[in-house]
């Protein structure tokens, strides 16, 4: 009986971890970079004109779409423990970037080369 029991709780672990976190669940649409103390009046403003309406919608089923001057679908892997989110678009060339702060309305969100967005949380 204690081996079923094991095996049983084993079994519903491995699925539980398995499963996509829901932290990140939902429709996040940038508010701004995080740090621009190293970028002048012209950066600032095309940074705001290239990602103003940039939106992330992360599904529970591990599917995700993204809009940055175009729209992409595909399937994304999140690491709850790392932050560590990786998506792949259909042609299978891997983005990955990291929540290095996640709260239910608002993430801070690691995009490489030392520069992080404030995404905030929509649906």
């Amino acid at each position: 009986m204690k081996t079923i029991s094991f095996i049983a709780l084993f079994t519903l672990a491995f699925f539980a971890n398995a499963q996509q976190p829901d932290a990140i669940i939902g429709k996040w649409k940038f508010q701004r970079l995080a740090d621009t103390t190293s970028l002048d009046s012209t950066s600032k403003k095309m940074a705001i004109m290239m990602f103003g309406e940039m939106t992330f919608q992360f599904a529970a089923d591990g599917t995700y779409e993204s809009v940055l001057f175009k729209t992409e679908q595909g399937k994304y892997i999140y690491d709850k423990a790392s932050g560590k989110l990786v998506l792949t678009p259909p042609n299978g060339k891997t983005s990955t970037m990291k929540f290095t702060t996640l709260s239910p309305k608002t993430a801070l969100l690691d995009i490489g080369k030392k520069q992080e967005m404030i995404m905030e949380r929509t649906e």
